[in-house]
């Protein structure tokens, strides 16, 4: 569930595109520092996305740039930041936990001797992330928790996605409000939670309808599929794919309609244009691709694997 909240390019100015760039880059160079080459391939979309969010809160120098060689490719050079502020550091380290959380879930639906070898390659850096989130406040018992009742919901195969997918968006609001009112040093907690609430829900959507000819493939288990009990010729009735449809969209919108209400109400104006591209482009694109997989079975095109490696094609 990586890497849905990215912004769409062709409807970005150059200005917009760079300071995204310069986040992300950014985030690259501080994994390689602190950690290694090999960590940069954890850097993920979502990540970005926080460091956005987390400018408003920091105060910083966005002025001077200094250029830096590409830790993946060093021919190229990318402008960041000369000293890499806060809000890049605290994605970093999240990109790592959501990587981390991710690969967990591959091991456990794919059952694959690439995601275990992963895991165990990737080991050192998880225990080493964990101790850093600590500084921000962040229990990772807390997110296990809530992992857990999120798969005892699964094994029950809980019908209502609201109660399914609870435990994850709780993880999300909880990991928002602890890094956002952490460094902002205000009372927008309950704000930040929400918007964390609903990012969580809109990624698990757009990854259980992408991921819906697939799961039935594998008899897997799916979210989509559980909610409506499919039968063979379901989607074939006009009529029922127009009610499905029309859930799903009501769902997403919602979600929607809840962060852009919350960052409102948060008074985010640091990187404004950016987050209205992510969220009133980027993301319906996102949604309107996994739909498209959805209503023409097709399997979830691997073209992004929403890691930074990629970002060369973004």
């Amino acid at each position: 569930m990586l890497g849905y909240f990215r912004p769409r390019k062709l409807d970005l100015t150059y200005r917009e595109y760079s300071r995204y760039r310069h986040n992300f880059c950014g985030s690259c160079i501080y994994l390689k520092k602190k950690y290694s080459l090999f960590s940069i391939g954890v850097n993920s979309y979502d990540g970005v996305f926080l460091s956005l969010l987390l400018e408003d809160t920091v105060s910083h120098n966005t002025q001077k740039y200094d250029k830096k060689s590409c830790p993946l490719l060093p021919i190229f050079k990318t402008e960041i930041m000369p000293i890499i502020s806060k809000p890049i550091e605290v994605a970093s380290e999240l990109s790592i936990l959501f990587y981390k959380l991710n690969l967990e879930d591959d091991i456990i639906d794919e059952k694959t001797i690439i995601s275990k070898a992963k895991k165990i390659i990737f080991q050192g850096l998880f225990e080493k992330n964990k101790k850093a989130l600590r500084e921000y406040g962040i229990d990772i018992e807390i997110i296990n928790k809530n992992i857990k009742k999120f798969r005892e919901l699964e094994r029950k195969c809980e019908k209502n996605i609201d109660i399914l997918t609870e435990p994850l968006c709780c993880s999300m609001g909880y990991i928002y409000k602890k890094v956002l009112n952490e460094k902002s040093g205000n009372d927008k907690g309950d704000i930040f939670y929400k918007i964390g609430y609903n990012v969580a829900k809109i990624m698990f959507l757009i990854d259980a309808v992408s991921d819906f000819w697939a799961d039935r493939t594998k008899k897997r288990f799916n979210a989509i599929e559980n909610t409506f009990e499919y039968e063979d010729e379901y989607l074939y009735t006009e009529k029922n794919r127009e009610k499905v449809i029309s859930r799903l969209q009501n769902i997403f919108y919602m979600c929607m309609q809840n962060i852009r209400e919350s960052i409102q109400r948060a008074s985010i104006s640091e990187n404004r244009v950016l987050i209205d591209n992510i969220l009133k482009l980027g993301i319906y694109d996102e949604f309107s691709d996994a739909l498209d997989i959805f209503l023409n079975k097709r399997r979830k095109n691997g073209r992004k694997k929403r890691l930074l490696c990629n970002f060369r094609s973004f």
